[in-house]
């Protein structure tokens, strides 16, 4: 390939980037194959960086309007930047016969789009989780369960995990997916986790995910992993057991309001069509001052039965506690679960100690 000009400097192929490269000779074809072709393009996304590799195919499909592109990628992002797409889910390859699905993304109105292309493009069995991609507890979650086949999808919000586990069981055309949920236990009652785990949703052993940093056999783990003094861990334990009693009034008011709002949820005014009045007098019923007693009694009951940091850690909802407990182990806020998570990843002697420390407090998955 011979220089190239540009700005009045001569550019030659051979300085070229491995991705300006791959983006000429794109261009190039894009350009000259014959008219009304099938354009096949795998991995259009390689060595092309994610901020132009959508408008750089945009503008070869406006070129060549007469063609059909067809992309064959792993970049679901890219692959719903394609406007009036046909989706074809692959679904099987055996080697000599192909099994596959033509896609209307339209056909799932309670699964989005980038979840959907995500639930077809991965061969493993799906756990949906609370939080985002970039939470330590997402990251958490990967470590746990990756050696175990399972690929995690962080959904948001507790609601949200239940409503997609739900929602993709109602869809016949991915029944050979195997999906299931995993939420914090918050303030839930056993019944209710009982009742979610017949959906497929299951609730951990601690009241938030982010309490699994912080879980005794881990905290005694880290405090020699770290090369802390001996009484480390004992300390960061009585710290939250103190902090728990010194809050347990904050905790227990959290509870009752989430009690009145799950009672609330069961009074489902789709059912029938009431009057104001019915709406007024059911609910007089069932706020009575008499019946929000018994409430805040029974949660009040809960806190003060527990007794063993364990115990605690499974009614106990303040996400903060690594970063509470970090000072005392010499790290800053942030760095308790980063440090967690590095040894996890790096250290194949200190995930299995890890792993066996959080055995007890999470899940088990079909």
């Amino acid at each position: 390939m011979g220089p190239i000009t540009y700005n009045t400097q001569k550019y030659h192929g051979k300085d070229m980037s491995d991705g300006e490269r791959v983006m000429l000779y794109m261009i190039c074809q894009a350009l000259v194959v014959k008219p009304n072709s099938l354009f096949i393009i795998d991995e259009p996304e390689l060595h092309i960086h994610k901020a132009i590799v959508n408008e750089l195919w945009t503008l070869l499909e406006n070129e060549r309007p007469d063609c059909i592109f067809m992309y064959l990628t792993h970049d679901i992002d890219f692959a719903l930047s394609r406007n009036n797409a046909q989706y074809l889910w692959m679904r099987n390859y055996d080697g000599s016969n192909w099994e596959y699905e033509f896609l209307n993304t339209d056909n799932f109105p309670d699964l989005p789009s980038e979840l959907l292309l995500e639930i077809i493009g991965t061969r493993q069995k799906i756990i949906f989780v609370e939080g985002t991609r970039d939470s330590y507890d997402y990251k958490l979650y990967q470590e746990i369960y990756r050696e175990k086949g399972y690929h995690i999808i962080p959904c948001g919000g507790c609601q949200d995990v239940v409503r997609l586990v739900k929602a993709k069981k109602t869809y016949g055309l991915l029944q050979s997916i195997e999906v299931c949920g995993i939420i914090d236990r918050d303030f839930r009652v056993d019944q209710e986790i009982d009742a979610l785990k017949k959906d497929g949703i299951y609730a951990l052993g601690v009241a938030e995910v982010e309490n699994l940093f912080v879980v005794p056999e881990l905290l005694e783990i880290m405090e020699r992993l770290l090369g802390c003094d001996s009484e480390t861990a004992d300390a960061a334990k009585q710290f939250i057991i103190d902090l728990f009693n010194r809050t347990k009034g904050n905790q227990v008011a959290e509870a009752l309001s989430r009690e009145i709002s799950h009672q609330l949820s069961l009074f489902d005014l789709g059912t029938k069509q009431y009057s104001n009045d019915e709406i007024r007098s059911i609910i007089e019923n069932k706020y009575t001052a008499r019946n929000i007693g018994q409430w805040r009694a029974e949660k009040e009951a809960i806190f003060n039965s527990v007794r063993t940091l364990p115990e605690i850690l499974s009614v106990f909802n303040f996400k903060e506690l690594s970063k509470k407990i970090a000072s005392k182990y010499g790290l800053s806020d942030k760095d308790f679960p980063k440090r967690v998570i590095n040894f996890l990843t790096k250290d194949k002697g200190a995930r299995a100690e890890i792993l066996a420390a959080l055995a007890a407090y999470i899940p088990e998955l079909p």
